[in-house]
């Protein structure tokens, strides 16, 4: 009978100790607007969380896990280890203590799509994991050979999904917002479905935004795809335009600045002029006419 109390006393023990500690064991991803709940939630997914970025970007995931014990925290992709700089940052209150870990991947791009990143921890009691599928765009620029060419007309930005299309309405909800900040264009001007997303602009605007120049899209003029903008003439024409009006600025300066100078030289000699010309008496007036008479009366030379 002892051993079965003692037995049942060491049990409590156990949980006492035990309970609370797993219950203050926790991991989270630090707020990212780019981290968005599945609109589907399935029970027994509620760690997961869908990542949309578009191909270029570089993304910083921050992890944290809360616990009474020594934590470890591990970072994979799609399963694999990632070998990373310790980044760690402890802080303690009472008997919890926070860590704080980050991942960064840089130059995401379009066969990224789908992929899994987890942060998982454990210690001696538990383990948990939180994780990001990576929900890629691609930009492609979709044109004609003579808008190219005249550097006139207008583009389509195609914001196309890659490999997996989930259909999610968070996912198409983030995306639209982070096409509207990069085009500058309203929501509603955003149109398409679940696996691309379309913004028309005039040529012009869309060579002038650094954003979209920076993704270096592909350009398909006519259904045929080139590599780059610089295939693309209106560059080109848009510097000649530009040189145009540099040029036509510089004439405009010149000319103000013979107007402003003549103005100046004949108010300096032609009030002098005058003021001559008002100190002469009448009887000098009369024989300066004189002598200009005289000279256009007289003959002219025959050859």
């Amino acid at each position: 009978m002892r051993s079965i109390i003692m037995l049942l006393l060491s049990t409590f023990f156990v949980i006492l100790v035990t309970v609370p500690a797993v219950m203050c064991f926790r991991g989270y991803f630090e707020d990212n607007q780019d981290l968005v709940k599945e609109s589907d939630l399935i029970q027994g997914r509620e760690h997961i969380k869908l990542m949309v970025v578009i191909a270029g970007d570089t993304i910083d995931l921050k992890c944290n896990v809360i616990s009474t014990k020594e934590t470890v925290i591990t970072w994979k992709t799609n399963g694999e280890i990632e070998s990373k700089p310790d980044t760690q940052i402890v802080t303690t209150q009472g008997r919890k203590s926070k860590r704080e870990d980050k991942f960064e991947i840089a130059n995401i791009t379009e066969e990224m799509d789908g992929d899994r990143v987890s942060c998982e921890y454990w210690n001696s009691l538990s383990e948990g994991r939180v994780e990001a599928i990576l929900q890629v765009f691609k930009l492609e620029v979709e044109t004609s050979e003579e808008v190219c060419d005249t550097c006139q007309g207008e583009v389509n930005l195609v914001f196309k999904k890659g490999k997996r299309n989930l259909g999610d309405v968070n996912v198409e909800e983030r995306i639209k917002t982070k096409i509207a900040k990069i085009t500058k264009a309203k929501a509603v001007e955003i149109y398409g479905d679940n696996s691309e997303y379309v913004v028309t602009l005039p040529i012009s605007t869309a060579m002038a935004n650094q954003d979209i120049l920076a993704m270096k899209p592909k350009i398909t003029k006519d259904g045929f795809v080139s590599d780059t903008w610089e295939d693309c003439s209106c560059e080109s024409g848009g510097a000649n335009v530009a040189t145009s009006l540099g040029i036509a600025a510089v004439a405009v300066v010149i000319l103000l600045l013979v107007t402003v100078v003549a103005s100046l030289i004949w108010k300096k000699w032609g009030g002098n002029l005058r003021e001559n010309v008002s100190k002469l008496g009448p009887e000098e007036m009369e024989r300066k006419r004189k002598l200009l008479k005289t000279d256009s009366e007289q003959p002219q030379m025959k050859i």
